[in-house]
């Protein structure tokens, strides 16, 4: 009996050592669950004070019951209790969408009870009703105490601000381009538009620089053609700064002749010295190439502005111009290339430091005190600047107040072939005294008689067709003529073939190259010539890849005319053809040959042409003095009488109806029907009296 109660009683002791441990187990259980529970509070609470973001927790009743000391800092409020106590003043009474702000919160907390997470944009506004954007994320979580919601808020001012600027700032570039297209666009029709009249001016200037006249009124007409060279020098300048600025002034690598711009530029720079007492040197190296690769349309333009503020700012003593190169020492060159140094000295007026340093700012225009006699825009500096840059080239500036200026500019290129200058050719190039009459051999070419050769003549304006024809006279050329694309075309499909065919760049309706391309495609293999007031390198090129064999400037180059006769028409004839054009020029000469209708005088002739111009305008335009509507084909008839009358005044010197004209093309442009009813009889009526006036009796 007392072995069963020991078994018993052992038995007892044994379970209750395992009950007591089985306790103390889950005892220490306990207390490591209470302290990680602990632990993991602490985290939260320390990871949630020290966020750089607001973040708050909401429990499952929806009550905020903790935040982070960020939103105490983007509320600007006293501590973390005052944010708890007026969340609901911290939103305003809606959301964007027009939903309660209350509301739309509950809802959005009960969502992400519901569903674990949410993510949405918020109105908050601080307690001055300043408004503040943000994103915010909602989180489900557990912890001790059950359910729920973690909320991250994030500010969005400044990524909106930098949005904002972003915007801004494409807006205002889109701006900017759309500014320049249209400045692009006016110019190219400035360019066409200015460059008709000075046309005239300087045709006809040229034209009676080739007669024997007094020396007065020859002196006369040197000076209307120096004012017209340096009006179109003026209109070049605004024009290439506009095209630089709008990005279409491209370089253009072309193999050049380099003593071809240097005559050139002589010819045009030594008549401007005119009376001043100054002598003008020019030094070559010998090694210099004869031809180069490179932009030859940008390096003429470079040391055109170069020569010309040099002699503008010089009133006596001496101007230098020096060409030379500096072989290959550069890392990014290949080994043929050369640096070709141009060098333009004077001993004018000089500058100051702080001169130079603005010499190449826009429109400036240095010595304004000393210098108001000066003519130009005060682009010709920054246009070089610019210019130089496109070509990869840099300019060095010296200068001494009173003492003078040294502007040297190095420009990269390419040697083609083996020439060089050598002293023969330098010291040709030295003689100034011939150089100095440049612009009477200019106007006394010796004109080849060629009444065996045919040219067509196409251009929108009769009065320049009439320059044209007039400068063709002295060749005594069979001229065909036309004032449309179309008649071009029609011309040649009627089995016409000339020796030239002289093609006006920009016309109505069908332009000159849309009539070259169908030209060629029908075949037609002989030169088509350009007539274009473009001369750039990027419309060059243009031009000659889409059908021109060469291009003709307006206002007319008489050389390259001349030149261009004498290669495409005389070098081309048997020797018994040049030589019975020979004895018939000198058959005229001797007054043996009645002198055709062409030797009338040149303003009768430009009248003629007006008057026949404005007949057919006085018709098509009769049309528009009261019509309420106008359709896109009646419109662009409009437009283009307009623009012919426009043309057409300035070669009669009516810049007053000339302005009307531009007044009506601009309304057509705009289809301003009300001032082109209101304009167009008034405009009309004077039209009318102009040619009753002129009328032949």
């Amino acid at each position: 009996m007392l072995i069963q109660y020991t078994h018993i009683l052992f038995a007892s002791v044994v379970i209750l050592a395992l009950i007591g441990a089985l306790l103390f187990l889950l005892l220490k259980d306990a207390q490591r669950k209470v302290k990680k529970e602990q632990m993991e509070n602490s985290f939260i609470k320390s990871f949630i004070e020290n966020s750089p973001y607001i973040i708050n927790v909401w429990t499952s009743d929806i009550r905020l019951v903790q935040t982070s000391q960020q939103a105490v800092k983007m509320f600007g409020l006293k501590n973390q209790q005052e944010y708890l106590d007026r969340f609901a003043e911290l939103s305003p009474q809606c959301q964007p969408c027009g939903t309660s702000s209350i509301e739309k919160a509950v809802a959005l907390v009960k969502k992400a009870f519901s569903t674990g997470s949410a993510q949405f944009e918020w109105l908050h506004q601080d307690l001055n009703g300043n408004l503040i954007p943000t994103e915010i994320f909602l989180l489900r979580f557990e912890d001790s105490e059950g359910l729920k919601v973690l909320a991250t808020t994030t500010d969005l001012r400044n990524i909106f601000s930098a949005q904002k600027k972003e915007q801004e700032a494409v807006a205002s570039s889109q701006i900017a381009t759309d500014a320049n297209h249209a400045k692009t666009r006016f110019l190219e029709r400035m360019s066409h538009e200015i460059r008709t009249p000075l046309n005239s001016v300087l045709g006809i200037t040229e034209t009676q620089l080739q007669k024997n006249h007094s020396p007065e009124i020859e002196k006369a007409f040197l000076r209307i053609h120096n004012s017209s060279s340096l009006l179109l020098a003026i209109i070049n300048d605004i024009l290439d700064l506009g095209k630089i600025e709008s990005g279409k002034k491209a370089t253009a690598f072309n193999a050049y002749e380099l003593t071809s711009i240097i005559v050139d530029t002589l010819q045009l720079h030594l008549v401007c010295i005119g009376d001043k007492n100054i002598e003008f040197k020019l030094e070559l190296d010998e090694q210099l190439p004869l031809r180069l690769l490179g932009d030859e349309v940008s390096i003429k333009q470079i040391l055109n502005n170069l020569l010309s503020n040099a002699i503008k700012y010089t009133d006596s003593g001496e101007i230098r111009l020096s060409v030379g190169i500096e072989q290959k020492d550069y890392d990014d060159f290949s080994f043929d290339d050369i640096m070709l140094i141009f060098t333009v000295q004077d001993t004018g007026q000089g500058m100051t430091e702080e001169e130079v340093e603005a010499l190449f700012e826009e429109y400036n225009r240095y010595k304004t005190d000393e210098a108001k006699s000066i003519k130009g825009t005060g682009l010709g500096m920054n246009i070089v600047w610019q210019l130089v840059n496109i070509v990869g080239g840099r300019i060095e500036v010296k200068s001494e107040l009173g003492v003078g200026s040294t502007f040297s500019v190095y420009i990269p290129q390419i040697p083609q072939g083996t020439d060089v200058f050598g002293k023969k050719n330098i010291e040709n190039l030295q003689n100034l005294e011939n150089l100095q009459n440049s612009l009477r051999m200019v106007n006394k070419i010796k004109r080849e008689f060629m009444p065996y050769g045919r040219v067509l003549v196409v251009d929108d304006v009769e009065s320049n067709i009439e320059v044209i024809k007039d400068f063709l006279m002295p060749y005594r050329i069979d001229t065909d003529t036309v004032n449309c694309g179309e008649a071009a075309v029609r011309k040649v499909k009627d089995g016409n073939v000339y020796d030239i065919i002289f093609m006006d760049h920009k016309m109505p309706e069908m332009d000159g190259i849309e009539a070259t391309k169908i030209i060629r495609e029908l075949g037609y293999e002989q030169p088509i010539i350009a007539l274009t007031a473009n001369v750039f390198a990027g419309v060059v090129e243009m031009l000659l890849s889409n059908g021109f064999t060469e291009y003709l400037s307006k206002p007319i180059d008489l050389l390259r005319l001349d030149a261009f006769l004498n290669k495409f028409i005389r070098d081309k004839q048997p020797k018994d053809v040049l030589e019975k054009a020979n004895l018939q020029m000198s058959l005229e000469n001797d007054g043996d040959v009645e002198k055709t209708e062409e030797n009338s005088n040149i303003k009768d002739k430009i009248m003629n042409a007006f008057l026949r111009d404005a007949q057919r305008s006085i018709s098509a335009l009769e049309l528009f003095c009261d019509s309420s509507e106008i359709d896109d084909k009646a419109m662009k008839n409009f437009i283009v009488h307009t623009h012919s009358m426009k043309s057409a005044f300035n070669n009669i010197e009516r810049s007053d109806l000339s302005a009307v004209a531009a007044e009506l093309e601009e309304a057509g442009y705009e289809n301003n029907i009300k001032k082109i009813n209101e304009q167009t009889p008034l405009f009309l009526e004077q039209l009318k009296e102009i040619v009753k006036e002129n009328r032949p009796k």
